[in-house]
């Protein structure tokens, strides 16, 4: 998982911003950490260009449900 979430840093790095959704994606399914979830929906707003859609409400929802003090 730590390898899916570095790539996914990597890439939005190199503002290659769909390949990183989809390995940040692969690491929050991997691990179901709280702070991937989290990871993954700000990059989903990125893409969004600022305007937070359903994916991204999914993936935060998702890192309360696994870490409610995730803010």
């Amino acid at each position: 998982p730590q390898v899916w979430r570095m790539l996914g840093r990597a890439r939005l790095a190199s503002d290659e911003v769909f390949p990183a959704i989809q390995a940040l994606e692969r690491a929050a399914r991997l691990t179901n950490a709280a702070d991937d979830w989290a990871a993954l929906g700000e990059v989903l707003v990125l893409q969004a260009e600022g305007e937070p859609d359903a994916a991204a409400a999914e993936a935060f929802a998702e890192a309360l449900r696994r870490d409610p003090a995730n803010v």
